[in-house]
């Protein structure tokens, strides 16, 4: 098993989750708005944060054109399918990670075919390069890729939460945390 070790630490993700504008507005909106839910009941105190570990499908594809031939590495997302180019082969470490890591719910197969039609499509969109093929398949593995999730009461009675990359430090969008929501009722169901 392959992952990519966290570079933002605990607190760091900590204070940028919590100075980020979207997390002051629920904060906000949360003092003004009234909610007749009752609290909720956590064996943790809210708000907390946790490291977990996404899987990933890593893959590298043999690319020719014109200059010859290159290799790819790009990573298709293992709950939600989301591609990506992938240019941290150097930082990728051996062995498993410690803490909460999901299986995919897509297979690998499945992780393939959506690598190469939207590398296609990214080549012919950003780069408008006709002539560079995308040959095989080289190498497939299981890439377990760090996030922060931070668990907070959004008002009384609603649990929501947010997501920081722990590689980059960058707060993703929704199909994320989708994916992640998606990975602890998978978890919870087995």
């Amino acid at each position: 098993m392959k992952h990519l070790p966290a570079t933002i630490g605990a607190i760091a993700a900590r204070a940028k989750i919590e100075k980020s504008k979207s997390f002051r507005i629920d904060r906000l909106v949360a003092a003004f708005v009234p909610s007749f839910l009752p609290p909720i009941q956590t064996s943790r105190t809210l708000p907390f944060l946790e490291l977990v570990w996404m899987p990933q499908y890593l893959m590298t594809f043999a690319m020719h054109g014109r200059r010859g031939a290159e290799t790819a590495g790009v990573t298709v997302d293992g709950m939600t399918g989301q591609f990506t180019l992938f240019f941290a082969e150097h930082q990728v470490c051996e062995g498993a990670p410690e803490g909460e890591s999901p299986e995919p719910a897509i297979g690998p197969d499945r992780a393939e075919a959506i690598a190469r039609r939207a590398a296609q499509s990214w080549l012919l969109r950003y780069h408008r390069v006709r002539r560079l093929n995308i040959g095989a398949l080289e190498s497939i593995a299981v890439l377990r890729y760090p996030f922060w999730v931070y668990y907070y009461q959004r008002r009384r009675g609603l649990l929501d939460l947010r997501v920081m990359d722990a590689v980059t430090g960058e707060l993703p969008g929704s199909k994320l945390k989708y994916g992640i929501v998606r990975a602890f009722q998978q978890t919870a169901a087995k």
